[in-house]
């Protein structure tokens, strides 16, 4: 089991995780050396997102049919690919489409690789197990701060995205070589898909995602560029602004998923989202004040005053 739980943290990591943490970072010098508006950027950012939509809402239904190992390596396949491309891309349009296929490979991940997980644990684990593997974007955020400003300080935001896919491809290998289905996930019936979509916690829960992958998804992508091109700050501190964010999310996984085993899933999500909630909104609740306005607890202090005093 725990071979299989780490591949899915593997996939989770350089699937999922760094593509969507990595952009922010790489952005100010993207949209620099290609003359991009934020329009255009966040653009780059919608088509990713609609790809990862449509991936996640079919990526079930894929698993099923072909297996979830199959789907978590072709997606890694795709996404990989498409972050390549990324680095190679000769215009806007060639970024648009290659990180909308970026998104496209990110979002066939996360539901199947808890599909996975599933079959190896008991009930009484999962959140523990699950909380782990979600854990990886949180780590994801941390490389993204640290290696991210290190790289663009010798390369460019193309030599980010080979990097990345680079990454990508080792996962890929580390993937083929753990990930394993369950013998008894075969002995199982076939779905009735009538009852799984005709269910109202499905699509409550679909729309709770919604809600918050996308308030997360104007958040993640705007960040850095916000911190670099209108407060002054440099890379190098945005990346240790999105470390320190990173630290604390690797901890949250286990933790959120450790109470979720304690006190039931519906409960663990409603303080999660209450907190989101909270963090997303403080941005605005004090946009002259002192410290940073960021929607992450880690990111005040030390960091905060650094970029209070660059401000005009």
């Amino acid at each position: 089991m725990a071979t299989v739980v780490a591949g899915c943290i593997a996939a989770q990591f350089a699937g999922v995780g760094l593509p969507r943490y990595a952009y922010p970072m790489l952005l100010p010098t993207m949209r620099a050396d290609m003359g991009l508006s934020y329009f255009e950027s966040g653009l780059v950012a919608t088509g990713n997102f609609v790809g990862f939509m449509l991936a996640a809402f079919g990526g079930g239904v894929i698993a099923v049919r072909i297996g979830p190992r199959r789907t978590i390596l072709a997606a890694l396949v795709l996404g990989t690919g498409a972050m390549l491309a990324s680095g190679v891309a000769p215009d806007y349009i060639g970024v648009l489409v290659a990180q909308t296929v970026v998104g496209l490979g990110a979002g066939a991940i996360p539901p199947t690789v808890i599909g996975l997980a599933s079959q190896w644990i008991g009930v009484e684990r999962r959140g523990l197990v699950f909380g782990a593997v979600l854990s990886a974007m949180g780590l994801a955020l941390l490389v993204s701060g640290v290696a991210m400003p290190a790289l663009l300080a010798v390369a460019g935001w193309r030599e980010g995205w080979l990097a990345l896919g680079g990454v990508g491809v080792l996962a890929l290998v580390a993937g083929f070589v753990t990930l394993r289905e369950s013998p008894a996930a075969y002995a199982l019936g076939p779905v009735n898909w009538r009852a799984v979509y005709g269910a109202w916690r499905v699509w409550y829960w679909c729309l709770l995602g919604l809600a918050t992958g996308a308030s997360n998804a104007v958040y993640t992508t705007f960040f850095a560029a916000w911190l670099v091109g209108e407060r002054g700050v440099s890379v190098a501190t945005a990346g240790q602004l999105w470390a320190a964010a990173g630290v604390a999310s690797v901890a949250s996984g286990v933790t959120w998923g450790a109470l979720a085993d304690r006190i039931g899933l519906g409960r663990a999500a409603g303080l999660i989202f209450a907190t989101q909630t909270l963090a997303i909104a403080s941005p605005s609740a004090r946009p002259s004040g002192r410290r940073l306005p960021g929607a992450r607890p880690t990111c005040s202090g030390r960091w905060g005053r650094r970029i209070s005093a660059r401000r005009p």
